[in-house]
């Protein structure tokens, strides 16, 4: 698929889910301090933001949270159709867009698909391409992570998938599944949950690279 394609896959599965008030409302354990509505507003607001070229400040708390605010109160429902209306002009550029910019976009939307899911207990998109990409682009990070600090590689194991993060690797963690360990590289599982998994070799100097965005949570990251 293409990257325009694959965007528009997790978007359809995301704007496809049937969201009641009360599901709008929900806490999302992945994002703390959002609602299932937030997440929408978020994900609505970076395809404004990249429309209108409004990158300066990217990726930070402050642009993430204007795109918040800016849709507190707007219907869920308008959120999703403010979402589309600007996929129509901003989906079909991904496949021009350098690489690193369009693969960003792509993997930040499958993070928040699986946010979204966890919060309502809806499983589901886990057989998707875009999933494997997300899934695989974040074991990558790790890997660039491992290398920097001069640490030997550490094989990332579960029963449906495994990948070697970094050269000569001498310790390997093994998650009950490979979902489990996408969601904690993705910062979605606390320190404890991790430490819980089987880990041959010593896991600390990899607890504070695990987590692409920073440290692991200290609470338990709980969802479906």
């Amino acid at each position: 698929m293409t990257p325009s394609e694959l965007y528009a896959d997790v978007r359809t599965r995301m704007s496809g889910l049937t969201l009641s008030e009360d599901d709008a409302a929900t806490p999302v354990p992945g994002c703390p301090g959002w609602t299932v509505h937030d997440v929408y507003a978020h994900v609505a607001g970076i395809l404004a933001d990249v429309r209108a070229n409004r990158l300066e400040n990217a990726t930070t708390d402050e642009w993430t949270g204007r795109q918040v605010e800016e849709r507190s109160g707007v219907p869920l429902d308008a959120v999703l159709g403010e979402w589309a209306d600007h996929a129509t002009v901003v989906e079909p550029t991904l496949d021009t867009m350098p690489k690193a910019l369009s693969r960003t976009l792509l993997i930040d939307l499958v993070t928040h698909e699986h946010d979204v899911r966890g919060a309502l207990r809806r499983p589901g998109g886990r057989d998707s391409e875009a999933y494997e990409i997300a899934r695989k682009g974040f074991a990558v990070g790790l890997a660039y992570a491992v290398k920097e600090r001069g640490l030997p590689g550490v094989v990332l194991a579960a029963p449906d998938w495994s990948f070697p993060a970094g050269d000569a690797p001498d310790v390997t963690v093994t998650a009950p599944g490979s979902f489990e360990l996408f969601r904690a590289l993705a910062g979605r599982r606390g320190v404890k949950q991790v430490l819980a998994w089987e880990w041959d070799g010593d896991p600390a100097p990899y607890l504070p690279i695990l987590n692409h965005f920073g440290p692991l949570p200290d609470d338990d990251v709980v969802e479906e």
